[in-house]
């Protein structure tokens, strides 16, 4: 097609967009080069759901990937020396948005804090952050929380982490260890007589 003007005669040529402004496939993202955040699925799993069996990429991806987090284990927990109490307020490469300080008092934090760490923490990181009594403490609920892989290369590299995989998480009552105020008084017809 040729758009004409006074002095102007262009060809406008139908072409797809550059590769770098494409909208990225789901589970894809341009920041990370177009890989998937998540290890595919291998090509056993693909064929008994009816995807397409590719033999090898869904396993070499899923090995990368556990090797990642395998790579950034200490050699044993004895080496994981962080505090357990006080506020912890980690690196800027490890918690990159949200909430930047933690109380180790306060349980949800503490979760949050052990959860991101192990998940985006290097060697380095998880010595000087994590404890390994706190953590010995935690592992029943926080297995729960992070992911299967994370999970799975932590318990394979410390037995005594697979050892609590069987102790039930602990669950806690919403106001557990929170002062909680008495209700009011109730006054009325329906109200409970005190003789």
């Amino acid at each position: 097609m040729f758009v004409s003007g006074p002095d102007l005669t262009t060809e406008i040529v139908d072409r797809k967009p550059a590769p770098e402004l494409t909208t990225p496939s789901p589970g894809r993202s341009r920041h990370n080069g177009g890989m998937s955040s998540v290890p595919q699925r291998s090509a056993l799993a693909r064929a008994r759901v009816g995807g397409p069996a590719d033999p090898g990429s869904g396993d070499t991806d899923l090995r990368l990937y556990r090797e990642k987090f395998r790579r950034r284990l200490p050699a044993d927990l004895l080496e994981l020396r962080g505090p357990a109490e006080g506020v912890v307020e980690p690196q800027a490469t490890v918690v990159w948005s949200g909430l930047r300080a933690f109380d180790l008092g306060n349980e949800r934090q503490r979760m949050s804090l052990y959860r991101t760490v192990l998940a985006e923490g290097m060697r380095e990181d998880l010595c000087a952050l994590l404890n390994r009594d706190l953590l010995l403490r935690l592992w029943p609920t926080l297995r729960i929380l992070v992911s299967t892989t994370v999970r799975g290369v932590w318990e394979e590299a410390f037995p005594e982490l697979r050892a609590l995989a069987d102790l039930p998480a602990v669950r806690r009552r919403p106001h557990e260890g929170a002062a909680v105020p008495s209700p009011p008084a109730r006054t009325g017809p329906y109200s409970p007589r005190r003789t």
